[in-house]
């Protein structure tokens, strides 16, 4: 599916480079970039692409540098036997040269760069066909008819745009049009500062590919099931269990995607989509999950080798890279995690959850003052990961390690909002207020602490925290701050629960 995908030579990902020597640093000294908010959802096995919308707007929860004005998902409908993209590849888009609607000629390079660059992030979506560059721009400047287009380069997807410009904002105007049906599928308005474009750009087009990802898997999935229920292949399955994943809340809906990649894998064990799908599952990465979990040895251990047999079929798998780093980190073989975490992020610099990852690796191994820049980013990238709270949790521990304790409160917050019942979350509130002093709400996410887990007790030590300055600052700032909320300590016992 992905044979003959072109992709841009010219535009690289924007760089992430942290300092060489940087000072501590507290998430409310970090210099936010200049619009963020993200979407995501589908390299796993291809892409999705309804969440444009979502990739160019949802800057506005975090850093309000953009702003989506109106976002339109429309429901498609199936393909006929007389569609003109009928044995068109799955994922197969064209992005049409952006219009420029200033009347200016002189600022006709402000749509083409964006062009540009979207088409450039779109060409990495895993299994995308995505039509050339300069193929796309002989369409410039033409009427331009979907069924026309779908049939003459043999594409499902066409991405339209617009870019029109006041003295002070930019409007880009994106839709995401069906080939077959020449219907539009999902709609966008974003609005930009004029001084901000050039830091932007290349954030808006990372954002729409994200957003792509995730609705084209979503569409397909809904397509494969309406047409074809009884007669599902592998990546049908996959795209399933893709779009099920960025949905997913509970345990059982984990589950229901871990036997999709389980299907997937029945029907072609070798599709490496689904073997890094599979293991992701395989592995409890939602901590509040793990104390239910039994064979935690074993299932990581299937799911090292489900991530190595798909790095020796596909090498450059940015997911699969990820994938294996969080096995390490889980396994506390931190400077493995750290290596393969940054091969899937010399392959993908925008991979959202590899840059949470990088700074909750910083945070364990004595750097904290380097983990809030990576989660922040992770964050704008990706504003509607189903599990965002960890990463707000991650910045938060950072704060606290630091002694900034007003900052770690803020970041709780934010994530106990969205996931109220967590339990990491409210521990970790808990030693933040009381190390702050604001005993009545210590005395408050305590006893949420014990609502949820009544024989809580403080670890003393974490298997978790094996470098000495991340074990003094846990002391410190974690330990003594649980202890003046007056929580109790833990009993002596073989092993202790992670913190």
């Amino acid at each position: 599916m992905g044979e003959g995908r072109k992709r841009s030579g010219t535009l690289g990902s924007p760089s992430r480079a942290l300092p060489k020597k940087p000072r501590p640093r507290t998430s409310s000294e970090v210099a936010l970039p200049p619009g963020w908010r993200r979407p995501s959802k589908i390299a796993r096995t291809i892409a999705t692409i309804a969440a444009i919308g979502a990739v160019l707007g949802g800057v506005v929860g975090y850093w309000n540098a953009y702003r989506t004005v109106s976002t339109t998902v429309l429901t498609p409908t199936g393909p006929t036997a007389t569609s003109p993209s009928v044995n068109a590849a799955r994922l197969s888009i064209v992005v049409l040269p952006f219009t420029n609607l200033s009347g200016n000629p002189s600022e006709e390079y402000v749509a083409d760069a964006i062009t540009d660059q979207v088409t450039s992030q779109v060409s990495k979506i895993r299994g995308s066909f995505v039509i050339a560059r300069n193929t796309a721009f002989t369409y410039k400047g033409k009427p331009s008819d979907a069924k026309a287009i779908g049939n003459e380069l043999g594409v499902l997807y066409v991405l339209q745009g617009s870019v029109s410009q006041s003295e002070a904002r930019i409007v880009v105007n994106t839709q995401l049009v069906d080939t077959r049906t020449a219907g539009v599928i999902w709609s966008n308005t974003l609005e930009v500062k004029k001084d901000q474009l050039d830091s932007v750009r290349r954030e808006i087009a990372t954002r729409l590919a994200f957003a792509l990802k995730e609705e084209l898997f979503d569409v397909e999935a809904r397509r494969a099931i309406a047409t074809h229920p009884k007669d599902l292949d592998a990546q049908d399955l996959v795209m399933q269990a893709v779009a099920k994943r960025y949905r997913a809340k509970t345990f059982e809906d984990y589950d229901e995607i871990y036997k999709l990649y389980g299907k997937a894998l029945a029907l072609d064990p070798h599709d490496v989509s689904a073997l890094v799908g599979h293991a992701f599952i395989i592995v409890p990465q939602w901590t509040s999950w793990r104390s239910s979990i039994t064979n935690l040895d074993q299932r990581m251990g299937e799911a090292e080798k489900e991530y190595t047999e798909a790095i020796a079929l596909e090498p450059n798998n940015a997911d699969a890279h990820f994938g294996l780093a969080q096995v390490r980190n889980l396994q506390v073989r931190y400077g493995e995690a750290m290596a393969e975490n940054n091969v899937a992020l010399e392959l993908d610099p925008n991979y959202a959850a590899a840059l949470a990852l990088k700074g909750l690796l910083y945070t364990l191994t004595g750097k904290a003052e380097l983990a809030v820049e990576p989660n922040l980013l992770a964050l704008a990238l990706s504003p509607r990961e189903p599990r965002r709270f960890v990463w707000m949790r991650n910045i938060g521990q950072a704060d606290l390690y630091l002694g900034n304790y007003q900052g770690a409160i803020e970041w709780y917050e934010k994530a106990r909002a969205l996931a109220p019942t967590d339990l990491e979350t409210n521990v970790f509130l808990t030693a933040a207020y009381a190390q702050l002093g604001d005993m009545h709400n210590a005395s408050e996410a305590k006893t949420r602490v014990l609502e949820i887990n009544p024989a809580f007790e403080i670890p003393l030590r974490s298997p978790r925290v094996t470098n000495a300055i991340a074990q003094e600052q846990r002391e410190k700032h974690f330990v003594q701050g649980l202890l003046k909320a007056g929580l109790p300590l833990e009993k002596p016992r073989t092993s202790s629960p992670k913190q």
